[in-house]
Parts: structure tokens; sequence; C-alpha cells
């Protein structure tokens, strides 16, 4: 058996059997997901690794929905032969997914690990985001609000400063 074992950030992953998604989900650090190795398994520890090791399974994602339509935050949804990942919900604008990386996550080439933090994103436990050069670690699901930056909400967030065992923050 194939597992999937993050060590940092929570993993992405899909599960594939002749270019269907059979599933997919998110394992968080500490935790343990067995693939059986007979399926095809892409994922990668946080968004941009994800949309990395996933490249060319666009296809099997449902097509971003139309202008004004809603996109729900933290679904996967291929967009011009690509993949992306809302980080909130929203009403569909015009602009395209990379012209609006407060909205979603897409693939780049020199992406980083750990993504920026934004306003109005949910989140969960484990995930990191980067705020004025400096990792965090969320301690506790919640939705981004301009007024809860992670250096002023400290019931949310931790610095990640490699003492943090992100294995044992409470879901």
């Amino acid at each position: 058996m194939a597992t999937i074992l993050p060590k940092s950030q929570p993993a992405r992953w899909i599960v594939r059997l002749a270019g269907k998604i059979e599933t997919d989900g998110i394992t968080n650090v500490g935790e343990l997901t067995g693939v059986n190795p007979a399926y095809e398994t892409l994922y990668g520890e946080g968004e941009s690794a994800f949309l990395a090791a996933a490249k060319g399974a666009a296809g099997t994602y449902k097509p971003l929905p139309a202008v004004g339509q809603r996109v729900e935050a933290g679904e996967v949804y291929s967009y011009a032969g690509d993949m992306v990942i809302a980080r909130q919900a929203h009403a569909r604008t015009k602009d395209a997914p990379a012209d609006v990386p407060d909205l979603f996550v897409t693939w780049k080439a020199d992406a980083p690990a750990v993504l920026e933090w934004v306003a109005g994103e949910k989140v969960d436990a484990k995930w990191q985001r980067v705020y004025g050069k400096v990792t965090y670690v969320c301690l506790k699901a919640h939705i981004c609000k301009k007024d809860l930056t992670p250096d002023k909400a400290r019931e949310l967030w931790a610095v990640d400063d490699g003492k943090i065992d992100v294995g044992k923050v409470e879901l």
C-alpha cells in the first residue's frame, strides 16, 4: 500500500483510475492516508505543491463556474486547461484566476511552498501562511479577517519557528 504522510503542512491529493477521479481529499500533518498502488495518486504538501504534482489532471475536475455564479471555498476547478483552488467563496468575477490571488490559488512554476495570508480565506488547522515575511501555523480553523492578522490573533496563529509540532495542533 502506498501512503501519504505529510510532514510540514497538509497534503491535498487525488486518486484516479483510467483518468477518472475515484476520490480526493486532504491529509493533515501527522495523519496517514493509505492508497492502493494500483491507482494513480497525485498529491503535494500545500496547495502549490498539489497543483504542481497534479498538473495535467485538470480535465478530471468540474469547470470553474461562469461569471456571476457561486464559487465554493476550498474547491478545485478546471480552468483554461489547468486547475485552480478557490481560496474563498464568492460570486465568480470576470477576472482570470491568476489575476485575483486573494480568490484563487493557481499553479506557478516559481510559487512558494507556503502561500501568503489573505483576508477572507477559509483556513484549516495546521495550514501554514506567510504574513509580514513570517511563516505562521493555523491553530484553529477560521475565516481570515482583516483585523485578525496572524501577528495579532495569537489564539488562531503561532509563529512557525521550527519548534511547533504541527502534528499535535488540535483540529
